[in-house]
């Protein structure tokens, strides 16, 4: 006989079900077809989240904002250490935070069918983490080069971003084999971008 359980684990069993069942139909996926796939009525899942929306913002809370680290500001401004550490050490974190299927496939989905997941979650990373990261690159070039050394844009700083968030579309979109060695591939990445600007 299934257990009963208590209201705070049946909101999380149909959070769970819902991250896996968007991550695999994508965000345009009905309540209805949730509700068969996870064997629950679906009065059920709107007893713990009034509208789909609040159900696609709970899955937002905990796969989006989740991801972002504390103390990953702290990092990319730690002047005392070297640009190159640093950045390597953020992009190694940040592609274990957040390079796993349904964080991808699902923030792929809302990009296409309109959802404001994507918009919002970089919104954030661009003001928290790379537009600061994008200005400590620019201090430690100048300190090496010279006051008029030409610094990197917040677009170029992006271009790298992306490269990393590839290493998850190549293996969670197209299907391709895993990166063999993420870490050494980020580290080679970063290199390449920093020696653009003689670091």
């Amino acid at each position: 006989m299934r257990r009963r359980l208590q209201p705070h684990e049946r909101r999380e069993e149909i959070l769970r079900e819902a991250i896996a069942f968007f991550s695999d139909v994508g965000v345009e996926g009905t309540t209805r077809d949730l509700s068969t796939r996870a064997k629950i009525a679906q009065p059920l899942i709107y007893k713990y989240f009034a509208t789909k929306r609040d159900l696609i913002e709970a899955v937002y809370e905990r796969i989006y904002l989740n991801s972002f680290k504390p103390h990953w500001p702290q990092l990319v401004g730690n002047g005392k250490r070297p640009i190159r550490e640093r950045m390597t050490q953020f992009y190694i974190e940040y592609a274990d935070s957040i390079i796993w299927r349904e964080w991808v496939r699902i923030f792929v989905s809302a990009g296409l069918h309109g959802e404001d997941i994507n918009r919002r979650y970089l919104k954030r990373l661009e003001e928290t983490l790379l537009v600061p990261l994008t200005a400590e690159i620019g201090v430690a070039v100048r300190a090496v080069n010279g006051p008029k050394a030409v610094v990197p844009t917040l677009e170029d700083v992006w271009q790298t971003h992306g490269g990393v968030f590839y290493i998850g579309i190549r293996e969670y979109i197209y299907g391709l084999p895993p990166t063999s060695d993420r870490p050494a591939a980020i580290a080679a990445s970063v290199d390449r971008f920093l020696k653009n600007y003689k670091l």
